[in-house]
């Protein structure tokens, strides 16, 4: 949205707004299932390889702008430029008109498994939370498509089972209840085992199944203040608490890849089964948001405000798993490899190359003239939240040997690159003269990702049983801004008449990042058991980029304060964990 030029009688208007806003979005679900099975009298050998890749970008430039215009004047009122980019906005509601807090959600948000009375209370505020969510239109899945919220499926058979435990329906089960939904066990004692054939259960006999209904997962990305809340099937909504209101949003990104594989063999004499499974979702978010006014003459009656805005979000599930099992009478073998893959980028390619994108609100090569304030805000609040998971299992047996070998990885990379800047460039043949001149250029970008790894290895022989199990899970997670706040070359008047003059540049990034591996490695053997275990986790987090306010090469006027100020407030936390 623009005005370019004004011709031989300039424009005027009683007020003036030009403004830009884009709320592109991309909602994206990639799946791959494999399932490999195979019988022999002698030799069996079965393969499943599963794979599921997403790539997403969009890269947009939003502008909003006066430009080579000798005059454009509001007579009465103000000149608004504004220039906005970010996620689709939902609604907003006054927190005093719902029935919880922001304490509330801070609290359903934080795990406390050791009390019950907590998880009813939690449970309550995530059921208030789903009714917003659906009184506004939003439609909540009632099906878990990507998370795991159950141990077993119905694929799993002879299974040994406590009350509590939950089973996942498979697509086509045909002995009764819902494919895709989740069915918790009612019978028995507590700590008590019933052994139960799941491949042939009616899981819609009430008195000993009852069907689950999936609970939406809250995450804290800023404590009190914003939180991630996920649904069965992935779906991403972002809360934020914007003075006493809470915004409720999804990303301009919305990414799930998820992939499931599952290889079994059974032979006479040799069973051999290699399972893989693989996930992989790139995302890229690139483009500028600017709003300003170059080489031009601007006059306002009332205030003159430039405000470029962005709100650029990504969200990215990433989750994998590989189940490899072989039996034979001599010999036993299953391979099975997990991998999960996330790339996610703002201000860089899809193949993570500079691409910086830019939030401005400038002026350039202009004067202005304001009965009111001159007011120049630019705002990046750019966020990344990636969950990344793997989970690989090999299990083997045979008469004589007894062989399984399990592999799972996790890299997760997820990096924002961004320059706000609020300035002043040269004003113009006759300066720039308003009651107050204000400056602000703030950057609040947050990374949030969570990556994990399972593996389990367990291998049962007559004589002989070895087992390898491996699990890593890397993460980097980096912010690289520039921050600036100025206003340099106004060689003939920076003039606030009866206020202040206020150039600030804040930058107040953060990165939360939670990275675990585990691997367990069993190998049971009548003369020999082998069993060879190693976890690895390891995040890098970075936090780049400068931040600047000041004035240079201007003649400068104030009727109050001169206020120029660069802070600095960002934060990382980083919780690393492995056990083998």
């Amino acid at each position: 949205s623009f005005i370019d030029g004004d011709k031989a009688q300039g424009i005027q208007a009683k007020t003036i707004d030009v403004q830009a806003e884009d709320n592109s979005s991309i909602e994206a679900v990639a799946g791959a299932a494999s399932l490999a099975a195979s019988l022999g009298g002698q030799s069996s050998v079965s393969v499943s390889i599963g794979m599921s890749i997403a790539f997403n970008e969009t890269n947009n430039n939003v502008e909003s702008y006066i430009a080579n215009a000798d005059k454009v004047e509001a007579t009465s009122g103000d000149i608004h430029i504004e220039a906005v980019s970010g996620g689709i906005k939902l609604f907003s509601k006054n927190l005093s008109e719902l029935d919880f807090s922001a304490l509330d959600l801070e609290d359903a948000a934080t795990d406390d498994e050791d009390d019950a009375n907590d998880e009813a209370g939690d449970k309550l505020i995530l059921d208030k939370l789903e009714a917003l969510l659906k009184a506004q239109g939003e439609d909540i899945a009632d099906t878990e498509t990507v998370r795991a919220d159950w141990k077993y499926t119905t694929i799993d058979g002879d299974q040994t089972l406590v009350k509590g435990e939950r089973v996942l329906v498979a697509p086509m089960y045909e002995n009764g209840g819902k494919a895709g939904r989740v069915y918790e066990l009612l019978q028995g004692e507590e700590d008590e085992e019933l052994d139960i054939d799941l491949s042939k259960e009616d899981y819609s006999d009430s008195s000993k199944w009852k069907m689950i209904h999936p609970e939406l997962k809250l995450s804290s990305v800023k404590e009190n203040e914003s939180w991630i809340v996920t649904t069965g099937d992935g779906t991403t909504y972002s809360l934020n608490k914007i003075d006493d209101a809470l915004e409720v949003s999804k990303k301009n990104i919305n990414a799930i890849s998820a992939a499931a594989s599952l290889g079994v063999a059974i032979g006479g004499t040799t069973g051999v089964a290699v399972s893989g499974g693989g996930a992989v979702a790139v995302n890229a978010i690139m483009g500028s948001t600017n709003a300003y006014i170059s080489t031009s003459n601007v006059q306002s009656a009332g205030d003159v405000i430039l405000d470029a805005s962005s709100d650029s979000e990504i969200s990215a599930t990433v989750v994998a798993a590989s189940l490899a099992a072989g039996l034979g009478g001599t010999t036993g073998v299953g391979v099975s490899i997990g991998i999960s893959v996330a790339g996610n980028f703002i201000g860089y390619t899809s193949e993570g190359k500079d691409a910086v994108s830019e939030v401005m609100a400038y002026v350039k090569d202009s004067s202005i003239s304001a009965g009111g304030d001159l007011i120049q805000t630019a705002t990046a609040n750019q966020k990344i939240t990636s969950i990344v998971l793997a989970g690989s299992a090999a299990i083997s047996a045979g008469g004589t040997t007894g062989i399984a070998v399990s592999g799972s990885g996790v890299w997760a990379e997820n990096r924002i690159g961004v320059d706000v800047h609020a300035f002043i460039d040269g004003d113009g043949a006759s300066g720039i003269t308003a009651n107050s001149i204000t400056l602000i250029a703030q950057d609040t970008s947050s990374i949030f990702s969570h990556a994990g790894a399972a593996s389990l290895a367990a291998s049962l022989g007559g004589t002989t049983g070895v087992s390898v199990s491996i699990g890593v899970a890397l993460a980097r997670n980096s912010i690289d801004t520039t921050v600036e706040a100025y206003a340099q070359n106004a060689d003939q008047a920076l003039n606030a008449s009866s206020g202040d003059i206020i150039i600030k540049a804040q930058e107040n990034a953060e990165i939360k990042t939670i990275a675990w591996a585990a691997s367990i490695a069993l190998g049971f053997g009548g003369t020999t058991g082998v069993a060879v275990s190693g976890a690895g986790a390891e995040a890098k987090n970075i936090i780049l980029g400068g931040t600047k306010a000041f004035i240079a090469g201007s003649e400068v006027q104030s009727a109050g304060n001169v206020d120029i100020q660069a802070l600095n407030s960002s934060d990382i936390q980083a919780f690393i964990l492995s056990a083998s």
